[in-house]
């Protein structure tokens, strides 16, 4: 748990200056080479931890006086129930919401918390089946995209999207002009696209 600038997600054109009470816990449905949260996204449960219930985080946000919510560090998908729970707490005090998110999910998750979220800021890590089957180990990748395409149409919910550089892995011309097209195509022009340095981090 943190009191994050919102531009830390990284989100530049949402509430820009404003803080998000930034929660995450243990595990994702990606390993990924070179994440850069790998100590808790690939470890256990460790003994010892303590849980916070969603009363407990809109306290804490009010606390801190952030404005609003965004679960981050790993995927907030495989801990959906909490929160679903607590983004319907969050908009009835009046917080934003903020995912932060590889996007693989399906679109009925989407639609299920879709009314009380207001940002998806979303990973598209590369644009190619070789590409997402070596860096995640999964088959088919075009959902992100459609999910993505989905929080923008559906829900109305700011959509930024970041794609972290792996050398020789998704540094090509192609990919990277196709994510840029894609961008503009689905998202809209104005869509920010953060490209980020990769760090060797974890294997």
């Amino acid at each position: 748990m943190a009191a994050d600038h919102i531009e830390k997600k990284p989100l530049f054109h949402f509430f820009p200056g404003t803080y998000a009470f930034s929660l995450g816990t243990w595990g994702c449905n990606f390993h990924c080479k070179g994440c850069q949260n790998w100590e808790i996204s690939c470890a256990d449960i460790p003994r010892g931890s303590q849980q916070l219930l969603p009363e407990g985080e809109i306290e804490l946000t009010k606390k801190y006086n952030c404005q609003g919510i965004a679960w981050t560090y790993n995927e907030p998908t495989i801990w959906f129930e909490y929160t679903l729970d607590s983004a319907r707490l969050a908009k009835e005090n009046n917080l934003y919401t903020v995912y932060v998110t590889n996007g693989y999910a399906t679109p009925e998750a989407l639609d299920t918390i879709g009314p009380w979220l207001d940002a998806w800021r979303v990973d598209v890590k590369g644009f190619a089946d070789g590409f997402y089957r070596q860096l995640a180990k999964i088959p088919r990748w075009q959902g992100i995209l459609d999910v993505a395409r989905r929080a923008k149409e559906k829900w109305d919910m700011h959509v930024e999207v970041v794609t972290n550089i792996i050398p020789t892995m998704n540094n090509d011309e192609e990919q990277l002009r196709d994510i840029a097209t894609w961008i503009r195509d689905n998202l809209g022009e104005l869509t920010p696209w953060h490209v980020t340095r990769f760090h060797p981090l974890h294997e």
